[in-house]
């Protein structure tokens, strides 16, 4: 109904009116244009670090379908 596929904390500090905005109103496409902060980055690096080492499978961005994709993870090979 909402379209709303992801959760993180950071979430939960936005005041109701731009939450709203942001997640109830603004679809995917639009929310993955407004600008990052070090917290998402922070976050996107530690996931990382974890899948490289616990995971077989890891799941990258593709750049051309922009989907998670599953990748074979070298380190893990």
């Amino acid at each position: 109904l909402l379209n709303w596929n992801h959760h993180s904390a950071t979430q939960t500090t936005y005041p109701d009116g731009p939450f709203a905005f942001r997640y109830l109103i603004c679809d995917q496409k639009t929310r993955r244009m407004f600008e990052g902060n070090a917290n998402m980055a922070a976050g996107v690096a530690v996931n990382n670090a974890i899948q490289y080492f616990k995971c077989k499978t890891i799941f990258k961005l593709n750049p051309t379908t922009k989907k998670l994709a599953p990748v074979e993870n070298p380190i893990m090979e």
